[in-house]
């Protein structure tokens, strides 16, 4: 189907089921079209193309398309909410920790941080953050005037993940660095190199994009022996940069904060309802259940 030519829902399915696309119920295929861009379904169908063929998959559907969909609209509900788990923790730690360590504007200072443009970067979005906000707490520094008598425990709560990230890892000591990370078991390396990976995640995520099989740019740093026992669970060589991955340290960094929490089973159980032909997709190994991830 050209890029450039526009088509009803109905020619649209038909060029789906001309390449091999079963369809048993048409108007209900047609009434997700209206609400699903077919490019958008398109990158969902693409696992099941043969491009030796130029079709489809023999025995391939629009209902096993737009159930991968389902599934990984699920999945970023799953990511988005341990995700959100991690920040709060993470961003609680580390206000903590300048504070007490380096002095409550400390994150104001250019001199506290390993890299000033980096630093006047986070700045910047960060004042932005702090302006744009309602945050009835911060009434009384009335930030539109000035960011500069705004305590770090209190500047902390509105800034957003990618902000957070950087003023982690661009903070120029190692000792304050290393204890936000003693808090989950970690070398302050992986920490930092997973919380700028878990940013990209959560974007991609937030904005509905395709999580399932991505590979992403941003890799993780995979601890070879802290957390101890982590190492085997992960996936290595191509996949490794899959989601199945960001999963491993994303379920670990949860369980860490909250032992109770009920996101690894219902990631467990997830993971399980997808078929055992698709899992490469996500970097799946053979063998994962019997992993310590969730």
């Amino acid at each position: 189907m050209s890029s450039d030519t526009p088509r009803s829902y109905a020619a649209q399915l038909a060029v789906l089921e001309a390449r091999g696309l079963s369809v048993t119920d048409r108007l209900a295929a047609i009434d997700w079209l209206r609400h699903l861009n077919y490019y958008r379904f398109k990158l969902y169908a693409s696992v099941f193309w043969q491009p030796e063929r130029a079709r489809y998959a023999e025995d391939s559907s629009f209902a096993d398309v737009l159930w991968l969909y389902q599934f990984d609209q699920f999945l970023r509900e799953l990511v988005l909410a341990a995700i959100k788990c991690v920040e709060v923790s993470v961003r609680s730690r580390l206000a903590y920790e300048i504070g007490h360590r380096s002095g409550p504007y400390a994150h104001l200072d250019t001199s506290m941080f390993r890299h000033v443009d980096r630093c006047i970067e986070m700045l910047n979005g960060l004042r932005t953050e702090l302006r744009r906000s309602r945050e009835d707490f911060l009434a009384p520094y009335k930030p539109t005037e000035s960011i500069g008598n705004i305590p770090v425990w209190v500047a902390i709560e509105v800034a957003s993940f990618g902000v957070v990230s950087k003023m982690l890892s661009g903070q120029a000591s190692a000792t304050l660095r290393q204890a936000v990370a003693d808090t989950y078991q970690m070398d302050e390396k992986i920490l930092c190199a997973a919380m700028h990976h878990l940013n990209v995640v959560r974007n991609t995520a937030a904005h509905h994009g395709r999580l399932w099989n991505r590979r992403f740019n941003i890799e993780l740093s995979l601890p070879r022996k802290k957390p101890a026992g982590l190492w085997s669970a992960f996936a290595h060589g191509a996949d490794r940069n899959k989601v199945y991955n960001t999963l491993v340290i994303l379920l670990y960094l949860v369980r860490a904060i909250d032992s109770s929490s009920s996101l690894p089973a219902k990631m467990r159980q997830h993971l399980e309802s997808l078929p055992a032909a698709l899992r490469h997709h996500m970097g799946i190994p053979h063998g994962w259940e019997k992993f310590p991830f969730c």
